[in-house]
This record gives C-alpha cells, structure tokens and sequence, in this order.
C-alpha cells in the first residue's frame, strides 16, 4: 500500500470533511519524517516507505478513532447552564409585575416563558453552527448592525428602528458585537489591508451612533469591552492569558462604577416627560416601597412613571430588595456577577485562538451587561436603554444574548485538537493493539 492510499482511506473515516485536508497534510508530513529517517539509517527510499506506512497501523482503525475524536460532541452541561440562566428570568420579571397593577403576573409569566424557550431553541440552533463560519460572515454581519444603529439615529425614536409593522430596540444589538469585533481582531493578523481598513471602520462606526443616540453609558461599555477584547488578542499571541479574567472582571466592575458616577443625574434633572402616568394610590404606595431600601424616593417614582418596560428592565435587583429584602437581592446579584465572571474565564481559555477571542467577546458581553444592570438599579438615577438584556421582559436583547450564547456552545461543540497530536496518540494505540490481538 503506497502512502497517498493509505491517507485516502485514513481520511475517508473522517466524517467532517473539512478536516480532511489538514489530517491529511499531517499525515503526509508524519510519513515523509519516517521516510527520511529510514533512509538515514541506509534503508533504499521504497523500503522506508514501505516501513513508514506499515508502522502507521490499520488504515480504517485509525480512521474511526481520528473520527471518534474529531465528532461534534454536543455540550450538555454548557446548554443546561445557558437554560438555567435563561429560566432565571421569569422569576425576576415575575417579582416586577408585582409592583405594578398596569401588568397581571400571568400575563409576564406567558410572555416571558414564551421568549425563553425561543432563546433556549436559538442557541441550541447555533450551537451547530462552526463557530469558524462566524470568522467569514462578522464584517457583514457588522455591516448589518451598523445599518439598523443608523436607521435608529435617522429615525431619532429612542433608538428603536421601526421597519413596517416591526420595531426593535438597536440598542440591543450591541453585545453582538464583542463576540464579532473578537473575529475582526483575528482577521487583523492575517496581513490583509483592505480587511483591517474594514475592521477598523466596523469598529469605529458603532461608537459614532451610540453617541448620536445619546447611549453613552452603552458606548462606555462597548469601549471597555473592546480594550479588554484587545488586550486578550494581544496577551494570547503569547499564552499569557490566564489571569485575564480575574484582572478584567476587576477593571469592569471598577469602571463601572465610575461610570455611574458619570452619568449620575439628580432627580431634578430627569426630563420632566416621564414624570407622568401614573395615578394610583397603590402603585404610588408601591413607588415608595422600591425605593424605600435606598432611601430615593424620586428614583423609584421616576422609573415607575416612565413606564412598565423601564420598571421592569432597570430596577429588577431594586424591586426584589424592596419585596424581599436586601440580603435575597444582594444573594442574587453575587450569583449574577459570580456566573457571567465564570463565562467570561471559560471562554477566554481555549486552546484555539480564534476560539479564544470570539468567546472572551461573549463572556465580556454578558458580564458588562450584569454588572450595568447592577449600577442601574442600585447607583445611577436614570440610564438610557435596558440595564441587563439577556434579563429584559421578551426583546431584541434576548434574542441576540441566546445568538451569542449559541456562539459560545458552537465553540464547545466544535473544539480542535492538534491533528498530529490527535494522530500520534491514535496510532501508538492501534499499533499496540494490533500487536496484542497478533500475540
């Protein structure tokens, strides 16, 4: 059996086919190696050949084991973890339909329900998705977002983009981004100019609309998402990357803070168009109960006025201090942090590099908008747009949380192993118990 036949019916095993041309290329290295070490040792080229190839095994055994290991595994603990976390939402939206008679507990329990079993389908849709085909589509996909972020400041409606009968907040689409920028972060080290000069204005356009939209604390956010996501391209060319997360938590939970103190606003200078709609002596009373915990009246009052969606998308950790009192809440939120820290350090440990920035993009992205939707809540006055997405009442935010999410299985799903690595374990293996089943 010659060597190219021997590879042939190794990668003929091998289901994802495109694997195939890599295994096949290390194998033929694997072999010309053995080759030129035979003929070293004065065997003629055919003989070590000959050698080369029969020590390599049984073609179709190592074929089944490469493609045993090769297979898609689906990520059950990672998907039951991503469902909980979805779960988590209707109890949270269940407690702010209590402060408020606009809104019945059955009809938040339904809607809710119904949106976290679409996002749990989204990301288990995605998860079969090669995370690598995201690395082909993230400059248009970019493209996209930055189009509906323009159509949003066009149409100047508090960032929602009204296509027919259909709107959606643009806002929401931002943590898409970071999983993306991670693609575009790549493709900047592959020495492509008229890539990076896409990279680049894909990077900067989204700042410029945030700000026209007057989301600054979103475009901090973004910022400080992209810095880190920088940082991590950078530590992770040198495999210096596994205090990362501990550091970045620490830096996003800081300038968090400060933003809040930012972006702080008094009560006197909250626009006096949401001080307006509600009358009720019992939702008043219940006004007063959100805010008892932190003492601000004018916040609670001010967020209830505004509306349900406001109520329900800013101050969730607020409403269930003041239902349940502070030590259940502030149990809440350290689990929050403590697992969105948890994706963010899983992610950005991958043995991949593309793999590594795309999820660091998706751990970032869940983290900042846990630890926004903790200042919300709990220190600024007033923000614009939703706290906490992936927690909101149904929404453009959910979805695009259960896409990014799905991002992160598909990297579980789909992780590569060194195929010589792969090869060198495999065949020592079957070479063993071939030898085993001969004696």
């Amino acid at each position: 059996m010659t060597s190219e036949e021997y590879i042939k019916n190794v990668t003929d095993q091998i289901r994802i086919r495109r694997l195939r041309p890599q295994i096949a290329k290390e194998l033929s290295d694997h072999i010309m190696d053995q080759v030129a070490e035979y003929c070293g040792e004065g065997m003629s080229e055919e003989e070590a050949a000959q050698c080369a190839v029969r020590e390599m095994g049984e073609p179709i055994s190592v074929g089944e084991e490469l493609n045993k290991i090769h297979r898609v595994h689906f990520p059950w603990k990672s998907w039951l973890f991503i469902t909980c976390l979805f779960l988590m939402t209707i109890p949270m939206m269940s407690t702010m339909a209590s402060l408020t008679e606009r809104i019945s507990f059955q009809d938040v329990f339904h809607f809710q329900m119904r949106n976290v079993i679409l996002s749990v389908l989204i990301s288990f849709l995605f998860c079969w998705i090669d995370y690598k085909k995201f690395l082909r589509a993230s400059t248009a996909l970019l493209a996209c977002i930055d189009v509906l972020l323009l159509l949003a400041v066009i149409q100047n409606f508090y960032g929602y983009v009204h296509i027919g009968p259909f709107a959606m907040q643009a806002v929401s689409l931002v943590p898409f981004y970071l999983p993306l920028m991670g693609c575009e972060i790549y493709q900047f080290h592959t020495g492509n100019t008229k890539i990076r000069w896409f990279s680049l204005l894909n990077i900067i356009l989204p700042f410029l609309f945030l700000i026209l939209l007057q989301a600054f604390p979103t475009a901090l956010s973004l910022l400080l998402g992209l810095l880190l996501l920088v940082e991590t391209g950078k530590t992770s060319l040198t495999h210096r990357y596994s205090s990362f997360s501990l550091k970045g938590s620490i830096l996003i939970v800081t300038a968090g803070l400060c933003a809040s103190l930012i972006f702080y606003k008094k009560p006197s200078t909250i626009p006096p168009t949401i001080l307006m709609g509600i009358t009720k002596p019992a939702d008043m009373q219940k006004a007063w109960l959100l805010s008892h915990w932190m003492g601000r009246s004018e916040r609670a009052v001010a967020v209830l006025k505004s509306g349900v969606e406001n109520a329900l998308t800013d101050s969730t950790f607020l409403g269930m201090a003041a239902i349940y009192g502070k030590l259940p809440a502030l149990i809440v939120v350290f689990i929050l942090l403590l697992l969105s820290a948890m994706v963010l350090w899983l992610s950005s440990h991958q043995s991949n590099y593309l793999a590594r920035l795309i999820g660091t993009g998706v751990g970032l992205a869940i983290l900042l908008q846990t630890v926004r939707s903790v200042l919300s809540s709990f220190f600024s006055e007033y923000t614009l747009g939703n706290g906490l997405p992936i927690f909101s009442y149904g929404g453009t935010g959910m979805l695009m949380n259960a896409m990014i999410l799905g991002m992160l299985l598909s990297i579980a799903a789909y992780k590569d192993v060194t195929p010589l690595e792969l090869f060198t374990a495999v065949s020592k293996r079957t070479i063993c118990n071939t030898s085993s089943s001969g004696n």
